[in-house]
């Protein structure tokens, strides 16, 4: 019988000097130092013949054409196919600008992505040099009080950690994969300093926790919805830290929860949608909803009553409209739609399914309802490329930020759920295939 080999990887990828950061278009300047490092962890998967492989960085995105190059330097790296490599991000919106955009003629944000894209090859040759027989199993837990929705607070989103534990023969923990629901930043734009922000601080204090050597990697769920903007006390390291240890103490009990699996396997497939945009509006409709939008805040700011997070959500509406003008205004919707390509990748009972964009809640929530025990799915976000938000109906018709700026509605979220379900169902029926 084949056996389930995986390699791991972890390595320093912070750039030196000051650099332009990517996240928020309101930071003014480029970082100033180096608050806690940022890091590249490879995961490579072997099953007899199945090969599959998971790039995390902690960076705010990464564009399809680096994602790209990325897949073909892991790939010939790692002796792993092309299509079988996903690679995905942090999202955080302290690290450096460049692999979230298509090459400019900015050389400075070239070398940047070309300095990342090496180190994420280098890590690919260190797991594929580091590739031992592993054992695998899979636990879920919900974690509150570090995330919600963005903009209501009370109501109920999916605050599912997912996590692969990953052990040597022994049964000592090597790595940990996981996932969590929660659009990743506690740091505000005035922040200069580099920086993992929660997802890296979490996993570093996992790390700290399990020792050994342990490698834990964090990916962004369906979280298109969710935020920590109603949970932080402020927005500083030290909200970091606290946030990022809550995380991380539910992650080590995972550790301890999970059991392993018998005769893991390894499977990657794909599945392509087209996905419509939104009706688009004139340019005179946009361009008065942004005017109208516009007055609602600065009546609230002279209200001097208002609540923080409430002033932030006008704010981002309002900058929500003026980018669907601006996209009115390029003719961008007028393509009609755009290809989605979803990638699942099954470890042992572990499924994840990457989507190239942030999808809300509802379908990180459908993903996981589909899967049937001993099976456990998670949306994967931002992964292999970006295509932007898929809100759900509420956001759309009450026009909250993420729908304003997405050049989608609750339609495509409809047909992009059901692809995404329908992977799951597709893994799992084909694991059940080979056991049969």
């Amino acid at each position: 019988m084949d056996e389930l080999q995986i390699g791991i990887a972890k390595v320093d990828v912070t750039p030196s000097g000051a650099v332009p950061m990517a996240g928020y278009v309101a930071r003014v300047g480029q970082s100033l130092g180096v608050h806690d490092p940022l890091w590249a962890r490879c995961f490579l998967f072997h099953h007899g013949r199945a090969r599959g492989a998971l790039v995390v960085l902690e960076v705010v995105g990464v564009h399809e054409h680096w994602a790209a190059e990325a897949q073909r330097r892991v790939a010939a790296a790692a002796d792993v196919p092309p299509e079988g490599v996903v690679v995905a991000c942090t999202h955080t919106h302290s690290g450096p600008a460049g692999l979230d955009v298509p090459p400019t003629p900015d050389p400075t944000q070239t070398a940047m992505a070309e300095a990342i894209l090496a180190r994420v090859e280098q890590a690919a040759a260190q797991a594929a040099q580091a590739l031992a027989p592993a054992r695998v199993g899979v636990a879920t837990a919900p974690v509150p009080g570090i995330a919600g929705h963005r903009t209501r607070p009370q109501q109920p989103v999916d605050q599912t950690l997912w996590a692969l534990v990953i052990g040597d023969a022994m049964g000592r923990v090597r790595a940990v994969l996981a996932n969590f629901p929660c659009h990743s930043t506690v740091l505000g734009p005035d922040n200069r300093l580099l920086s993992g922000d929660l997802f890296g601080a979490a996993a570093a204090a996992a790390e700290r926790r399990l020792d050994h050597g342990a490698v834990v990697a964090l990916t962004v769920g369906a979280a298109g919805d969710i935020s920590t903007r109603f949970f932080r006390q402020a927005q500083d390291f030290h909200e970091v830290d606290r946030l990022g240890g809550l995380l991380a103490t539910a992650l080590v009990r995972l550790v301890q929860a999970a059991t392993p699996a018998r005769d893991a396997s390894v499977a990657v497939r794909w599945r392509r949608c087209w996905l419509p945009y939104k009706p688009a509006p004139t340019a005179d409709e946009a361009r008065r909803m942004a005017e109208e939008l516009r007055a609602e805040l600065a009546a609230l700011v002279r209200q001097g009553t208002v609540p923080p997070g409430a002033l932030h959500i006008a704010r981002t509406r309002v900058e929500g409209a003026e980018r669907l003008l601006a996209m009115v205004e390029a003719g961008m919707l007028a393509a009609g739609g755009a290809e989605a390509v979803l990638c699942g990748l099954r470890i042992g009972p572990g499924i994840l399914i990457g989507i190239p964009g942030e999808p809300f809640s509802s379908v990180g929530q459908a993903i996981r309802d589909r899967a049937t025990p001993p099976f456990q799915a998670t949306g994967l976000g931002l992964a292999n490329g970006y295509l932007g938000y898929f809100p759900d109906e509420d956001a759309v018709r009450t026009g909250w930020y993420e729908a304003l700026i997405s050049p989608f509605d609750h339609r495509a979220t409809m047909v992009l759920t059901a692809a995404a379900t329908a992977l799951v169902a597709e893994m799992e029926e084909e694991d059940s295939g080979r056991r049969a």
